[in-house]
């Protein structure tokens, strides 16, 4: 069993099912679904976004819609899990320079640390956790500030 399949399937026997968004969306993220299906969780993979089955935008916009469309909490959770994993999928070039912030508490004063970022800098793996890394934290920020 998938990770949206309960929730997709209560959410297309909701009265508001015959909303054209909300059918749209339910495809967009059922397809989605299938692809996490596919592809390993662990953790520090990161996927190729290019792969994904719809534009991350366009997912990223389904599932909000979905959280929107109810106010069951498990099944919002589950939502919010898949918002969350969107971002274990990027793309290399969209990801090729992670920005070092020279002003930072962590770098400041210390060549070592700013040698060490400057460095993972140059291998793309750490280069895509980084990217990862950063947009997790942009996507929950985001689920906050919508109230979802």
């Amino acid at each position: 069993m998938g990770l949206f399949d309960t929730a997709l399937e209560k959410l297309r026997q909701s009265p508001q099912s015959r909303d054209l968004r909300l059918g749209q969306s339910i495809e967009v993220v059922a397809a989605y679904g299938e692809m996490l299906e596919r592809t390993s969780a662990e953790q520090g993979v990161i996927g190729d976004a290019h792969e994904l089955p719809y534009a991350k935008d366009a997912i990223r916009h389904a599932l909000q819609i979905l959280m929107r469309s109810t106010r069951e909490a498990p099944l919002r959770e589950t939502l919010r899990i898949g918002y969350m994993r969107l971002a274990d999928w990027q793309s290399a070039d969209e990801s090729a320079h992670v920005p070092i912030h020279f002003g930072h508490r962590t770098t400041l004063g210390n060549p070592l640390e700013l040698a060490k970022q400057l460095a993972a800098d140059r291998d793309p793996g750490n280069r895509l956790r980084a990217a990862a890394k950063a947009e997790q934290q942009a996507l929950l920020d985001e689920l906050r500030r919508l109230k979802l």
